[in-house]
């Protein structure tokens, strides 16, 4: 399951050392690698646009979050997308989203309204944008960072595994650069 804490994509911390940013239009995850504060999970929208909701559902996710209900309403549209996907038009899909936001008891006013008004179209395609500027092609990708330069894109479903050893990289790179700046000059 995800971490039921959603961290805003403004937020801007000196610490942790990594930074694992997902950027994917659906997926599962598991909070494994957010041990020890070492890591913080930033989530981006990339609607691949297959299907013509795609973008109303990143927008929904959105306005769910405006009531802090980011995590489960990503997590419904994630386990029901045969079925907003599959829906006859547009029309019949915006509805399955906003049945979806009174299932998880958001409030229907609200949500419909920031749905309707397509108040967080201009973020989802921001988002999307940086994806593609990244060199993102598809989803879900990964970008493992760290403080001290350390940077590779992990594209497609990894074991905890391969996401370690990266991470793994990625601390050991830190503490070579953090050892090598403490060896005096001669």
């Amino acid at each position: 399951k995800p971490p039921q804490l959603h961290l805003p994509k403004n937020l801007l911390r000196k610490e942790p050392l990594l930074s694992l940013h997902n950027v994917t239009g659906g997926f599962s995850y598991s909070d494994a690698y957010l041990v020890d504060n070492d890591a913080r999970f930033v989530f981006r929208d990339f609607p691949l646009n297959f299907f013509p909701d795609d973008q109303k559902a990143a927008e929904a996710s959105e306005c769910a979050d405006t009531q802090r209900g980011y995590w489960d309403y990503h997590n419904l549209l994630f386990e029901r997308q045969d079925e907003w996907k599959n829906a006859a038009n547009l029309p019949a899909a915006i509805a399955l989203c906003k049945n979806y936001a009174r299932e998880i008891r958001l409030n229907a006013r609200q949500f419909n309204t920031c749905l309707d008004s397509n108040v967080m179209a201009e973020e989802i395609q921001q988002d999307y944008s940086d994806g593609l500027s990244a060199g993102v092609s598809g989803t879900p990708s990964f970008f493992i960072q760290s403080d001290c330069g350390f940077e590779q894109l992990i594209v497609g479903s990894q074991s905890y595994t391969n996401f370690r050893t990266v991470i793994d990289q990625a601390i050991q790179s830190c503490e070579r650069r953090n050892l090598l700046e403490a060896i005096p000059l001669p």
